[in-house]
């Protein structure tokens, strides 16, 4: 069984959308009423949150971790329902979207920075607009309620792991980087 219904690791920062995470979750609350969330990291945001989840009325469904153990981390991987990283800026491809999508976890983020390029809509994820609550709570509310489709998700990421993005082939397509730039500069 599912621990948690959301999932959510990384900085405790402004441009994790974490704040649309917690309005996103007051929403679907009203609707699913033993929501549980779990948002593990440390940064200058995190009073702040706290006090945005007691303002929201959903501080008793939010456990708050700064720290956990790889192997913890894969446990609340692999015993949450949802990951969610709302991102807003300045970020690429996530590790930990990447980390959740191994353990079969359905991913929902946002559609900027580089999450688009390993998750694609409806396919192995879900992707909403940055600073979008209203929209990320239509996308939670969606997987909590479809069992099949939250569960094809988190199959289908893992397959666009082990197919694209295994480290082997993250190496090869660094090398043809290198290659490229060296040839520019005519040192091969």
């Amino acid at each position: 069984a599912k621990h948690y219904d959301l999932l959510f690791v990384g900085r405790l920062i402004k441009i994790k959308g974490i704040d649309d995470l917690l309005r996103a979750a007051a929403v679907v609350r009203k609707k699913q009423v033993e929501l549980k969330i779990a948002i593990i990291g440390r940064g200058p945001e995190k009073k702040n949150l706290q006090f945005l989840a007691k303002k929201l009325k959903i501080n008793s469904n939010v456990v708050w971790a700064e720290s956990v153990t790889d192997l913890d981390l894969l446990h609340l991987y692999n015993s949450s329902r949802i990951a969610v990283f709302p991102s807003t800026a300045n970020e690429g491809v996530l590790t930990t979207m990447l980390e959740a999508a191994a353990c079969g976890s359905a991913v929902i983020t946002t559609n900027c920075c580089g999450m688009p390029e390993f998750l694609k809509h409806n396919k192995n994820g879900l992707l909403v607009k940055p600073h979008n609550s209203k929209e990320l709570a239509s996308s939670i509310n969606r997987l909590l309620c479809d069992t099949i489709l939250r569960k094809q998700i988190g199959r289908n990421a893992v397959d666009s792991i082990n197919k694209d993005w295994t480290w082997e082939k993250q190496v090869k397509k660094l090398e043809l980087i290198y290659k490229a730039c060296l040839k520019k500069q005519k040192i091969i």
